[in-house]
Order: C-alpha cells, then sequence, then structure tokens
C-alpha cells in the first residue's frame, strides 16, 4: 500500500511538471510556489482520513500535485534573485536548510505521531502547510512578477 500512495504522489508531480513544461511557470512565480502548497492541502487532509486505499493514493495525486507546483516554483523563485557570482552558494544554502528542516519536521511529527496517533500528526502538518501557503499568497514580495 504505501509504494502504492508513494506511486500515486509520484504522479502528481510528474503531471504539475509536464503542465509547467508546457505552459510556463506563472508570472507570479511566488504566487504559484504559494498555490502549489494550497493545493497540496486537501490531498494530505484526504490521506489523514483515509479509510481505503483508493482514498489515500486518490489524495497522494493531489498532494503530488501541490508539491510538483510549488517545487517547479520555488526554485525560479529564489534562483533568479541570486547574482551569478552567488549561485553555488545560494544553492548549498537550500539544501542545507531544507535539510534540517526536515530532520526537525520528521522528529517532531514523529514524535507527535506516536503521542496522539497518525492522523492527528498529519493534520497539524496540513494546518501548517495551509498556512504557509496561505501567507505565501498574501506577502507582497512574493505576488509581484519577475
Amino acid at each position: 500500500m504505501a509504494g502504492t500512495v508513494a506511486g500515486g504522489q509520484s504522479l502528481g508531480m510528474i503531471a504539475a511538471a509536464l503542465v509547467v513544461s508546457r505552459r510556463g511557470a506563472m508570472s507570479r512565480i511566488g504566487r504559484g510556489a504559494a498555490l502549489g502548497l494550497c493545493v497540496a492541502v486537501p490531498g494530505i487532509t484526504a490521506m489523514a482520513l483515509a479509510e481505503t486505499a483508493a482514498v489515500a493514493v486518490a489524495g497522494a495525486v493531489v498532494v503530488g500535485a501541490g508539491s510538483g507546483m510549488f517545487s517547479c516554483h520555488i526554485g525560479p523563485l529564489v534562483l533568479t534573485r541570486v547574482p551569478d557570482t552567488h549561485l553555488a552558494r545560494t544553492q548549498a544554502l537550500l539544501v542545507l536548510v531544507q535539510s534540517l528542516a526536515l530532520v526537525a519536521g520528521h522528529n517532531t511529527l514523529g514524535a507527535l505521531a506516536d503521542a496522539r496517533g497518525a492522523t492527528i500528526a498529519t493534520a497539524v502538518c496540513a494546518a501548517g502547510i495551509c498556512a504557509t501557503g496561505i501567507t505565501g499568497l498574501v506577502l507582497k514580495p512574493l505576488n509581484t512578477p519577475l
């Protein structure tokens, strides 16, 4: 089952990447990244509440689509603002920040799942991503065209 859910997420990410490859990124790429987070939230919620494999896989496809949309927009958002002389340093810093966030997030959500259950941990994750996406949508610097 876990492999099927992971496959569904991959399918959603590939679909989003193909759409962006075909149509191009949004002119306001910060808005595209924030919308990607908001798209993922219903999928995360569906996975948290899933009672059947079909619902979990469908939720994973939605999570993948939102993640793909976010990924296709966040890279250009960050890297187009960086001088060419600092590109490698910025990419290395991004990898470090993402890795630290994963270490902290996985341990925190794992502890919460042990204490309160996977549904609560997943709901907290959905709420955090929703808040981040909405914040991104209302921040003026993220909504200006490049």
